[in-house]
This record gives structure tokens, C-alpha cells and sequence, in this order.
């Protein structure tokens, strides 16, 4: 690369209005040796560079010009892992590999450090996570043990918490944390996750609740409108997360196994009712995900049942998956029809900024013969006797195939 300091000091003094004696006498220098520098006939010696630097109030890499070359690079690498990111499979291996590299190249640049640690979360989870059920107890937890020896989790948690000491970016701080409460979570350090948990505020006096708090007229719509799709993220959270910590009580009494599964289809059917009351012309954007989600959750109670109930039962259970197997693919190929970046129309939501797709969202459709639930494999089998599973899933190749085109 040719060295510019030159030009560098140029521009910078320039931009300053400061003349080459002005700057050469700041320097203890004279002039001539500042215009020998702006015209590339010499360099400054190495003990005048930290001086100029501060005196420009830039760091010594973008004196240099190097600052700009290295974040470009950086913004390289970050679009190729996306880019890997975007498959219907993610290399999580390869991308560990480009970050981990990436890292080595540009040490302690806090974006990279974030995203291989993200990266090898998602390696470490790629078996998907164990749940045990303590003897003594009827909730769900863990299998933090085995947890704890996940190496990418271990790598992962060091990560998030050198950035959280150390990131001087605010969002990848409070990301980093976030990430921490999740794996500490997992590896049963539930101390120190409570610990960061109580550091964020509560949802009363939450970001999205104080913007609509602090604003009037057409901001006050934006913002009331923003709160009200994350209140709704919210609440769908908190209903999933409360019937699951409560369903391996059928385990303990089977007596209550059919009633409690019915208890859960009709919570996520009712959750879905209210996704309809609020985005009443069908444009979900990225919601259609979340609902497909609760479709697939449907399917997994009636096959909870379906391998249960008597005979005489089968076939209503069986026609209540198939349906929900079709509204899943319905959801999956709306949201894969969904330009890069699209906007809400329904009225209590046309206000909140324009959205855009995640890149791990993309391409839903070629992700759904991999979701949890299509790979139990007793009820895959159940549902490939039934000719109506043929029929899904030739449907499921063609909506790809159209969406790839």
C-alpha cells in the first residue's frame, strides 16, 4: 500500500485552517519540513508521530490512512460471514473459521469478538439442547452438566464477558450481557445470570415505554405503535415460556397428559387469534415467523396425542396437524415474498419504521423440513402413512423452487 501521511496531513491541516508554519510551530519544527512532507519528498520521523496525531485528535492508524482500509476489510468479512449466515444449512464451523481468523487479523475489534462469539453459540447449540426433568421435580431444566462441557459455549462465555468489561460500543454491551444471562442460563449459572438480569431496567420504564412517554403527535404514534409490537414480542415470550415450564407436569401425571396438551393448543390458538386482531389485513413481515412458530407448537401438542388418544381419535388429531402443517408453509412463504425492506399497513401498526429481514431468516421455506418438530422421528413416521403428507411436502418443494427464482 503507498504511504499517504502525507496527503493525510495536508487534508487534516486544511480541514484545521491552519497554515504549514502555524502546524510546523506546534511541532518545534520549521516549515519547510512540513512541506516536504505534504509533498511526499520526506516522512515525519517516528517520535513526531504520536504529536501529530494528538494534535489532530485522530488515532496514530488513521493518521496513516489505515483506519479506513481496515474497516473496509472489516466490513468485508462481516458481509462474507453473513453471507454464509444466509444458507438453508449454515457452515457454523466455516463461519467460526472466518471469524476466528478475522479476530487474529484485527484483534480486540469489538464487532468481530461479538459475532464469533454469537457464531460459536450457535456451533455449540447445533445438537440442539437437552432437557432433563429433576426426580423430585415436575419443571423442565437443562441438562446444564453436559452444558458446562460444551468447548464453543466455554469459548463463547469468556467472549461476551471480555466485551462487557471492555466493549466501548453501548449496543454490544447490553448484547453481550443479554447473550450472558442466556448461557449462563444453560451451563446452570444461574447466580450470576439472576445477578445481570437485575441490571436492566423493568418493562414499566423500558426504552419503548419512555419514547412513548416523552413524545406528542405524530412521534407519539410512532413510538405507541413500536411499543405495541414489542409488547406483543413480550407477551408471546412470556405465554411460550410459561406453558412450557409447566408441561412435563403431564409427565408426572399422566392423568392430566390429554387435558394439559389441550390446554396448550388453545392458549397458542388464542395467541394467534390476537396476531389476527392486530394485523388485520395478513402483512405480518417478520410476525409471520412467530406465528409459524405457534403453528408448529400446535403441531407438536396434537402429535403429542396423536401417539396417545385411541384409534377412534387419530384421525381428528391427525387432520388438525395437517392443517396447521399448511398454515406453517402459508407463514413461511409470506415471509420469504417480503422485500429486503418492507413497512407494516396494518393501522395500528403504520407508523413504526420500516423493517428489515434478518439474515437468519432468510429463505423460511428451505428451513422447515429441519424444524424441531418434523424431526421426532415417531410422529414423522405417523404423518408419512397419511398420503396428505406427500401432498405438503411436494407443496413445501414447489413454494421453494418459486421462491428461488
Amino acid at each position: 500500500m503507498r504511504i499517504t501521511i502525507g496527503e493525510k496531513i495536508k487534508e487534516l491541516r486544511l480541514q484545521k485552517n491552519c497554515t504549514q508554519e502555524e502546524l510546523a510551530s506546534v511541532l518545534g519544527i520549521t516549515g519547510q519540513a512540513v512541506s516536504r512532507w505534504e509533498s511526499g519528498s520526506s516522512y515525519p520521523d517516528l517520535e513526531m508521530i504520536p504529536s501529530l496525531a494528538n494534535y489532530f485528535q485522530i488515532s496514530i492508524d488513521q493518521l496513516f490512512g489505515y483506519d479506513t482500509d481496515r474497516q473496509k476489510r472489516i466490513g468485508e468479512i462481516l458481509a462474507a460471514a453473513e453471507e454464509l449466515n444466509k444458507a438453508a444449512k449454515p457452515d457454523d464451523e466455516k463461519i467460526v473459521a472466518l471469524l476466528r481468523s478475522a479476530c487474529g487479523e484485527f484483534p480486540g475489534d469489538e464487532k468481530l469478538l461479538f459475532e464469533l462469539a454469537y457464531a460459536l453459540y450457535k456451533q455449540g447449540n447445533r445438537d440442539g439442547l437437552t432437557v432433563f426433568i429433576d426426580s423430585d421435580s415436575i419443571y423442565p431444566r437443562y441438562d446444564t452438566e453436559k452444558n458446562r462441557e460444551n468447548v464453543y459455549w466455554q469459548e463463547s462465555i469468556q467472549l461476551f464477558k471480555r466485551l462487557v468489561s471492555s466493549a466501548s460500543d453501548e449496543k454490544i454491551v447490553r448484547c453481550s450481557r443479554q447473550n450472558l444471562i442466556y448461557m449462563y442460563h444453560l451451563t446452570g449459572e444461574h447466580e450470576e445470570a439472576v445477578r445481570l438480569a437485575e441490571t436492566f431496567p423493568e418493562m414499566c420504564i423500558c426504552r419503548e415505554n419512555m419514547l412513548a412517554a416523552a413524545t406528542d403527535g405524530k412521534e407519539h404514534c410512532r413510538y405507541s405503535q413500536e411499543l405495541l409490537l414489542s409488547a406483543l414480542d413480550n407477551f408471546r415470550f412470556a405465554l411460550v415460556g410459561a406453558l412450557f415450564s409447566k408441561r412435563y407436569h403431564a409427565y408426572k401425571a399422566p392423568e392430566e397428559f390429554k387435558a394439559y396438551n389441550k390446554t396448550e393448543i388453545e392458549k397458542y390458538r388464542g395467541l394467534i387469534s390476537l396476531y389476527e386482531l392486530i394485523f388485520e389485513d395478513g402483512n405480518l413481515g417478520r410476525e409471520h415467523l412467530k406465528v409459524q412458530d405457534l403453528y408448529f407448537r400446535i403441531v407438536n401438542n396434537y402429535g403429542m396425542l396423536l401417539l396417545h388418544v385411541p384409534d377412534a381419535d387419530k384421525a381428528a388429531c391427525l387432520d388438525a396437524i395437517f392443517d396447521c402443517l399448511d398454515k406453517v408453509l402459508e407463514h413461511a412463504k409470506r415471509y420469504d415474498e417480503l422485500p429486503e425492506n418492507y413497512r407494516f399497513t396494518t393501522p395500528v401498526l403504520d407508523h413504526v419504521s420500516a423493517q428489515e429481514k434478518e439474515v437468519s431468516d432468510t429463505l423460511a421455506l428451505s428451513k422447515l423440513a429441519d424444524v424441531w418438530v418434523l424431526q421426532w422421528k415417531e410422529l414423522k413416521e405417523k404423518l408419512m402413512e397419511d398420503p396428505r403428507w406427500e401432498v405438503w411436502d411436494r407443496k413445501l418443494a414447489e413454494a421453494c423452487e418459486t421462491v428461488m427464482k
